[in-house]
């Protein structure tokens, strides 16, 4: 994507976690980067 998250972006995945739909989530990472890290090989 080439561009910084803006800060609804993160919120999103935020109140994802902090909701009942994330209650059998565990021990998992979320990479929040717009693909960077994937792409950066």
């Amino acid at each position: 994507m080439g561009r910084v998250a803006a800060p609804e972006e993160i919120a999103d995945a935020v109140c994802y976690l902090a909701s009942n739909g994330a209650t059998f989530m565990i021990s998992e990472v979320f990479t929040i980067d717009g693909g960077y890290d994937s792409s950066a090989q």
